[in-house]
């Protein structure tokens, strides 16, 4: 995850009420730090995030919270809505996903509707 990259804030600050936050790195565009925390809710497969950004203007903190899928419920989903020859691929290496795949797709031909 998120490293020390930048001595935005003195060590003292940072130990003032943010440890379980993740340690900041400088927000997109320069300027200020972001700090990030996660939590993966493994019962509900969803990812929540919390990210504040500490800017010369002052803070702001948004929040997200994104559904995760697992290759084996995505290829079912295709192949329940119709679509065959369906396989998940590693992004990275276009071969077949493994259990070590970061980044995946899944493809699928969905067949032509009969005509008449």
């Amino acid at each position: 995850m998120a490293h020390w990259t930048d001595d935005f804030f003195d060590e003292e600050f940072l130990k003032g009420g943010l440890e379980e936050m993740e340690p900041p790195r400088p927000a997109k565009g320069g300027g200020g730090v972001l700090f990030e925390e996660r939590d993966m809710h493994y019962d509900t497969s969803r990812v929540t995030a919390s990210w504040t950004f500490i800017l010369d203007e002052g803070s702001t903190t948004k929040q997200t919270d994104m559904r995760v899928y697992s290759p084996h419920e995505l290829l079912s989903i295709f192949r329940q809505v119709g679509f065959v020859d369906v396989i998940c691929l590693d992004m990275e290496t276009d071969q077949p996903a493994t259990e070590k795949t970061r980044l995946q797709i899944v493809f699928g031909r969905k067949p032509r509707a009969k005509r008449g």
